[in-house]
């Protein structure tokens, strides 16, 4: 192993870029790029599905399908709006969720990273606006990944009440069911 002054994005890129024009598989890349990254650095690649979506996002790939991506060096993206926040609407989302995770409530005091998110993701279509754009901490973040608000919320409803169940706790039992159940009756998922 030598000293490696490559970021894990250059590893995906520098793997696109020797496949130009060719439909890659999300699944079958991933194992490519992390044993390349592996036996050159000694070190796990942290989470390649994100740094390709993360590309995708930036204007730099193509997404063909679902788990599936290409790279045209002739291809420009040029919606401005597909890109990251400007530093002004980080600012406004910032200052209108009071520097504090939207999900959890912490932030800056309690000493946590705060992140602007997109509300609908940008491969799906979402803007970098105020009106689509939150504060969460990076933990909430990385839960989140590419969840909609509503599978977020679900999402944390289940892990509580399978804790609540291990830990015999009767009433936490209850209110994480009756949140569940209202998952289901607005079809929120």
């Amino acid at each position: 192993m030598t000293k490696n002054s490559k970021s894990q994005l250059d590893y995906i890129r520098d793997h696109f870029k020797a496949n130009p024009n060719k439909n890659l598989e999300t699944t079958k890349v991933k194992g490519i790029i992390e044993n390349k990254y592996l036996s050159e650095t000694g070190k796990r690649f942290e989470d390649c599905d994100r740094g390709i979506r993360s590309l995708y996002q930036k204007g730099w790939l193509i997404k063909v399908r679902k788990g599936c991506y290409k790279y045209d060096p002739n291809h420009k993206s040029d919606d401005k709006t597909l890109h990251d926040f400007s530093d002004k609407i980080k600012k406004q989302i910032l200052n209108r969720d009071k520097f504090k995770c939207v999900v959890c409530k912490l932030g800056k005091k309690e000493g946590l990273d705060l992140h602007i998110d997109h509300i609908k993701p940008r491969d799906r279509g979402g803007k970098s606006t105020l009106e689509n754009g939150q504060t969460l901490c990076s933990r909430c973040n990385f839960l989140k990944k590419n969840m909609s608000m509503n599978s977020l919320g679900k999402k944390i409803f289940q892990n509580l009440l399978k804790q609540s169940i291990k830990s015999k706790n009767r009433e936490m039992i209850k209110i994480a069911k009756e949140f569940l159940n209202l998952f289901e009756k607005y079809k929120l998922n």
